[in-house]
This record gives structure tokens, C-alpha cells and sequence, in this order.
């Protein structure tokens, strides 16, 4: 039992690096824009899940998931769940899109949320 949630909490804390890797490379400074939608190759997309050795007992979750594509391979390929959140109206029609034409809109779901203000103390 021990073993096996030491090997759960590996997963969920290599699954985070490497979503904060991700999104870290779309984060680049952009003239007039807040933040790019910068799309993650399906190849490198398909990696990072085989590397989290994401299961069907799993939810993936995507910060800023743009089209939604690894949301939808967690789902298609891997037979998790997934849940994208976007800001981005434009992105998140076109994830929900994407999961209608795999099929998978039933096992994923995406949040559209709205960028928050900034706070000062």
C-alpha cells in the first residue's frame, strides 16, 4: 500500500513538472499579447502522458489547455479523464470541437474562466 502511493505521488509530481514545462514555453514575451497560444506538438504531447504513465484511473488536468489536444490524448489514447482550463473563448470552442470530433467529450471538461484583476495590498 505504502509503495503504491509513493509511486502515485511520483506520478502526480512528474505529471505537474512537466505541465509547468509546457506551459512554460508558451509563456514568451509577446507585443500586445497577454499570453500565445503556443500549440504543444501531439508528439510531445503523447510523450509527456506515456512519461506520467497517465491510466484510466487518472484526470489530467491542463492550465491554459488551448485546442484542448492533451486533454483529448489523455482521454483517446490513455482512457483518462480531462479537464482544460482556458481563458480564451475562442480556444475553448474550438477544444470543445476537437472532443466532439474524437469522441471524447464525455470523459473531458473545459472551464472557461475569466482573467482575473490584480490585486494590490
Amino acid at each position: 500500500m505504502a509503495r503504491h502511493r509513493r509511486t502515485a505521488l511520483g506520478r502526480s509530481r512528474l505529471l505537474t513538472l512537466l505541465l509547468g514545462l509546457a506551459l512554460a514555453g508558451g509563456c514568451a514575451s509577446h507585443p500586445g499579447v497577454e499570453v500565445p497560444f503556443v500549440p504543444t506538438p501531439h508528439a510531445v504531447v503523447e510523450a509527456m502522458l506515456r512519461l506520467a504513465a497517465v491510466g484510466k484511473d487518472d484526470v489530467v488536468y491542463d492550465l491554459g489547455s488551448g485546442d484542448g489536444r492533451l486533454v483529448i490524448a489523455a482521454a483517446q489514447d490513455f482512457g483518462a479523464r480531462g479537464v482544460g482550463v482556458e481563458i480564451e473563448p475562442r480556444l475553448v470552442a474550438a477544444s470543445v470541437g476537437h472532443a466532439r470530433r474524437a469522441g471524447q467529450a464525455d470523459r473531458l471538461h473545459e472551464l472557461r474562466v475569466q482573467p482575473a484583476g490584480v490585486l494590490r495590498a
